[in-house]
């Protein structure tokens, strides 16, 4: 697995998150144009748009989850920086 640097992690999570958006936003278009079809043809879409709804939920989940993680290695990160800067200067 590769290693990112702080800015860089951030500069990813954004880059999903704004993937996850667009995701999002183009089901929410396939899904009105999906109920403007005849019922048969209707019905098949709109089920596979449920299971491409219920990916994305879990995507954003699990996006939310390691940006949270993430979020809270920085912070412990820069608390053992501070720290060690307090260290550095009490000698």
């Amino acid at each position: 697995m590769r290693t990112y640097e702080p800015e860089q992690k951030r500069q990813k999570f954004s880059e999903i998150k704004a993937g996850l958006d667009d995701a999002e936003s183009l089901i929410r278009k396939m899904d009105l144009e999906a109920r403007s079809l005849q019922p048969n043809v209707k019905a098949v879409l709109l089920a596979k748009l449920r299971e491409y709804k219920s990916d994305l939920n879990n995507l954003k989940s699990e996006h939310k989850r390691l940006a949270s993680a993430n979020s809270n290695q920085a912070a412990r990160d820069d608390l053992l920086e501070s720290g060690m800067a307090d260290a550095m200067s009490a000698d």
